[in-house]
């Protein structure tokens, strides 16, 4: 049989030894931290923090920011004992394992923890906050890697860019769109579809559909309503394409 590693719980460890690391941990948020202070109130402490031996929070850091703003001087905490601090991808990828057994993570957070040490998604971290306010996080990881929300590669941040004269061009022309026609032509599902479908096309067949985009909004008529329906608007304009190129 074989033996599993334990690590040391402490029911009083003081908060002020304990830290985030901005690179790895993932975002908090305040209704998150509102929704732990309720549960501390009500139930007190259930499970302790997760903390690595220098104090760094592997996991509950929600929990941490409802401890701070309870004016708690320390709150219990279960130390791995194992993990070095000074790794940062063998703190990143237990941070990983350990939270997302909870709220499932989102691409931004995969980006922003794997960005430290992977030049790609330090990119793409930065074309997230470029184009933050006309597209979402998901039309921009589907632009520079030609993925979906599920791809398990990218989970692993294994994930490469495409060309970048390519992604570069598509954020571009999507990010247009947008501000030309509005979100509610062009919502965020409907432009993912679109640079996922475009990223192995010629510039020249991706400029026609996009100006043939253009001329549908024009007319009055939305691009597709749904995945499937974008899909088969297309296919159809990429065979009209090609029937007077050849």
């Amino acid at each position: 049989m074989n033996t599993l590693k334990v690590g040391t719980f402490i029911p009083n460890y003081k908060i002020k030894d304990l830290h985030l690391d901005s690179n790895v941990n993932r975002d908090t948020t305040v209704s998150n931290i509102e929704e732990k202070k309720d549960k501390l109130e009500e139930n007190g402490w259930l499970m302790p923090i997760v903390v690595t031996p220098l104090g760094k929070v592997l996991e509950g850091q929600n929990r941490l920011e409802a401890s701070i703003s309870l004016n708690l001087k320390s709150i219990p905490v279960y130390i791995v004992d194992w993990v070095n601090d000074n790794d940062v991808d063998e703190v990143r990828d237990v941070i990983i394992s350990l939270n997302n057994g909870n709220k499932a993570w989102t691409q931004w957070d995969y980006i922003k923890s794997y960005r430290a040490n992977n030049k790609d998604y330090a990119a793409a971290y930065t074309n997230c906050i470029k184009y933050g306010e006309t597209l979402s996080n998901g039309v921009v990881v589907a632009a520079m890697f030609g993925i979906g929300s599920a791809n398990t590669r990218f989970k692993k941040g294994e994930s490469t860019l495409k060309s970048r004269e390519k992604y570069e061009y598509l954020l571009d022309t999507c990010k247009s769109l947008v501000t030309s026609y509005g979100k509610n032509q062009f919502p965020s599902q409907t432009l993912r579809t679109f640079v996922l479908w475009a990223g192995n096309k010629e510039f020249k067949l991706v400029n026609y559909i996009v100006n043939e985009m253009k001329t549908s909004v024009r007319n009055g008529m939305r691009v597709a309503d749904g995945d499937l329906g974008l899909k088969a608007w297309l296919k159809e304009k990429e065979d009209t394409y090609a029937s007077f190129s050849n």
